[in-house]
């Protein structure tokens, strides 16, 4: 087993773990769930993991995935029906009996910083269903996968309030489950909701960890959220090399999902761990609970070139519509040119998108991965599976460095989601008043990126959010930050970062002659993006992916050249 369970829903309702097994290690409560209810336990399991049975009296093995796929299994087949299966692509195109090449799911990475569903862009490879059990036959190499969970809305008529303290109630619990009275924990810490709302069901002081390039506003209200809470605060300073040095450090890790900038907390990774036992951040509370890619209304002000959303729901369309958001960076980080101008394909991406998103007996299909209908796919397909968000190497890396915990992903949480009305979705936000719910002092402080707390009634905070955006654009910032790349903000302004350092052109350069050799990419296209991006556009995610590509050992050895000697710094 490689992750955590915290307890099951079995058919006698649900037990946490803590209350039923304490002193069980993962793998052994699985092995006695196992013994009672067969293969069928993993249906039942409340966690984060990945899931090895072998069975030597039927010869067989199953693989077995949590309901989101939050930890991807990728594997492909031998020449001779063997399956090979690895948690890191890269060390799996290595395997002597596979034999793969880029093909032209490649395309997708460029345009989008990650492979959508279970598609790689290595030929023969794929990853795992989320929430599947794959049986394969350890003598000739058969398998058959079963899905035993997919995001499906079934609305439940009650009332909001009904919602709001059934989400307090299970969250709380959620945090109970993911404790333990002898750890030291660490919580990423943020000017927003989702971190406070884990400060607010502890029940005994952690250190707040918040990173930042100086002391902004952002800074300064997660250090006032950890003081109310009763929390330690550490400040992480990023410098102007952070991310050149996440460059170095990431890429060989990572599977074509997300940029290397996403691996927000790893050049701080000896500092977390030899400070705290166990670490909790509030990833991916806005996809799940806060309705960021509901289909909603919204209308254009053409003098501030400004869109202000309406709280008011709509029909989420079909699949030209979804296609539509692909393509406009509804799922990603604001682009322009989707698909990049540098990477050629035989397959546009149109065509390409239209293959992989239809119609089928059980409902919609996009890139192997099937959704009940429309709603669920425009609603759910950025975090069914997880792999799916552009930022999911935020996550992973944490997974990967050390002890980690995320309660949002709790099962109970996403049963009650499912069952929210669709009335709900986008006229309020149940972790805000979840917050609300469980600690009045920390709703009373204000959200850093809209300047209203989150006390205050939905619509006084939906639209002053627009209020304070405009102000600080027109009417000038509270404070200057002192250097380009600095925000007001959690992030750093990777815009401003690539205009004023120069490790983009310097890798570039770098790898020139790769790029002039690659006939799916064009060298003069790409230093084309890079002028671009000086003279004022917005083309980092572009040239980010590319970064991470480049740098990707895999990227040497399928192109049949030799690895390049590490640069100079």
């Amino acid at each position: 087993m490689w992750g955590s369970v915290v307890g099951r829903d079995g058919p006698e309702g649900y037990d946490s773990r803590q209350d039923t097994h304490p002193n069980r290690t993962d793998a052994e409560y699985c092995a006695h769930l196992y013994k009672q209810y067969g293969i069928e336990f993993v249906e039942y399991l409340n966690g984060e993991f990945v899931i090895l049975v072998y069975d030597a009296a039927s010869g067989t093995v199953t693989l077995c995935t949590d309901r989101l796929g939050s930890r991807p299994v990728f594997y492909a087949r031998t020449p001779d029906d063997g399956f090979v299966f690895s948690s890191r692509i890269q060390v799996l195109a290595r395997h002597p009996d596979i034999k793969t090449g880029f093909d032209r799911y490649l395309h997708e990475y460029f345009a989008f910083e990650r492979v959508l569903g279970t598609r790689t862009p290595l030929s023969g490879i794929e990853k795992l269903l989320p929430a599947s059990k794959t049986r394969v036959d350890v003598s000739t190499g058969k398998s058959e996968t079963t899905v035993y969970w997919r995001p499906e809305y079934r609305p439940l008529d009650r009332s909001y309030s009904y919602f709001v303290r059934e989400f307090a109630d299970r969250f709380e619990r959620a945090v109970a489950d993911r404790t333990q009275e002898d750890a030291e924990y660490g919580v990423l810490v943020s000017g927003g909701i989702d971190s406070r709302l884990i400060a607010a069901a502890l029940g005994s002081p952690v250190t707040g960890y918040h990173m930042n390039e100086w002391e902004n506003r952002e800074a300064r209200i997660a250090r006032e959220v950890a003081d109310v809470a009763g929390h330690d605060f550490e400040f992480l300073r990023r410098d102007q090399e952070y991310q050149n040095r996440a460059l170095n450090r990431n890429p060989p890790y990572m599977s074509f999902i997300s940029s290397f900038d996403q691996g927000q907390a790893t050049n701080f990774r000896d500092t977390l761990a030899g400070d705290v036992d166990l670490f909790m951040s509030g990833l991916y509370s806005d996809v799940l609970y806060q309705h960021s890619y509901t289909p909603g209304r919204s209308i254009q002000i053409p003098f501030f070139d400004e869109s202000i959303s309406i709280p008011l729901a709509r029909d989420p369309g079909g699949i030209e519509e979804y296609i539509d958001l692909l393509r406009n960076g509804h799922y990603t980080r604001p682009k322009k040119a989707i698909p990049s101008e540098y990477a050629t394909n035989d397959v546009s991406l149109d065509t390409l998108l239209r293959e992989e998103v239809r119609r089928t007996g059980d409902g919609i299909e996009s890139h192997g991965v099937t959704y009940p209908g429309g709603l669920e796919l425009v609603r759910c397909s950025y975090y069914y599976p997880i792999t799916n968000a552009w930022s999911y190497f935020f996550h992973q890396s944490l997974v990967q460095m050390f002890p980690y915990r995320n309660p949002f992903l709790d099962t109970r949480l996403l049963d009650l989601q499912h069952r929210l009305p669709r009335k709900y979705h986008i006229r309020t936000n149940i972790v805000n008043d979840a917050l609300c719910e469980l600690d009045s002092d920390l709703a009373a402080i204000p959200h850093a990126n809209a300047g209203i707390a989150p006390s205050h009634p939905f619509l006084v905070r939906h639209f002053g959010r627009y209020a304070y955006k405009f102000g600080q654009r027109y009417l000038g910032r509270q404070e200057n930050p002192s250097e380009p790349h600095h925000t007001t903000g959690s992030w750093t302004d990777d815009n401003e970062l690539i205009r004023t350092t120069e490790f983009v052109s310097e890798i570039l350069d770098h790898h020139e002659q790769r790029i002039r050799k690659c006939e799916w990419l064009d060298w003069e296209a790409v230093q084309d993006t890079y002028r671009h991006h000086m003279d004022g556009e917005d083309n980092r995610a572009e040239l980010f992916s590319l970064l991470t590509f480049l740098e990707m050992p895999i990227a040497g050895s399928l192109l049949n050249r030799e690895v390049d000697a590490p640069r100079s710094r």
